[in-house]
């Protein structure tokens, strides 16, 4: 794949916020293994620097930038440069996909769900997981950093939009959890997790493809 991303300048900032944020970090990491299934193969879609892809044992991590790829095989991730609109990889590929605040970049999120559905296995598991524009951390979080370097780059979802989707993608939403119900920037410890969502900035949800 060739083209520039407009993260791959912002790599090294990317990576440093979980280093400067560790309690916020482990808050996350604790939903999503609340929601991966145990074993099988295991996609990360956006993948980034592999924050979440190694330490949650994905077989594949999957971006468009070139200088996030280089920080994830770093960290032992199998990586491949591609878009998550047009995936390189055959039918029912995967057990699993796994997506991490990844949705609200991607100019066609039905077109990433349409990729994600047909890389799956009958039965496997999406699990996907966003910043809540509905939840008062949330919206705090997206109002303070909405001209920074990342966000201002991406869309403001809710978690019942994302649900709306993710449903008329094909898939039956199960679950989801939710953390972060305070300013992530300021965290001094990990919090517990919670069910639902509407509360905590960071949401996540695990789908079945039927």
């Amino acid at each position: 794949m060739t083209g520039a991303s407009p993260f791959d300048a912002l790599a090294a900032r990317y990576d440093a916020w979980f280093d400067a944020h560790p309690a916020a970090y482990a808050s996350e990491l604790a939903v999503l293994r609340r929601l991966l299934p145990e074993g099988g193969r295991c996609l990360d879609l956006g993948t980034g620097t592999g924050r979440f892809a190694a330490p949650l044992g994905a077989a594949v991590g999957v971006d468009c930038s070139a200088p996030m790829l280089r920080r994830a095989a770093a960290r032992g991730v199998p990586v491949v440069q591609a878009r998550a609109e047009r995936l390189p990889f055959p039918d029912a590929a995967f057990d699993t996909v796994l997506s991490v605040t990844t949705l609200c970049f991607i100019a066609d999120p039905a077109a990433m769900l349409t990729e994600a559905r047909r890389v799956l296995k009958a039965r496997g598991t999406l699990v996907l997981a966003m910043l809540d524009a509905a939840s008062p951390a949330g919206r705090a979080y997206l109002d303070a950093h909405a001209h920074g370097p990342f966000f201002r780059h991406a869309r403001r979802e809710t978690a019942d939009e994302v649900d709306a989707l993710i449903r008329r993608g094909g898939f039956t939403t199960a679950e989801w959890w939710q953390t972060l119900s305070t300013d992530p920037d300021r965290m001094d410890r990990a919090e517990e997790a919670v069910p639902g969502h509407g509360r905590g900035a960071f949401a996540a949800v695990r789908a079945v493809r039927p």
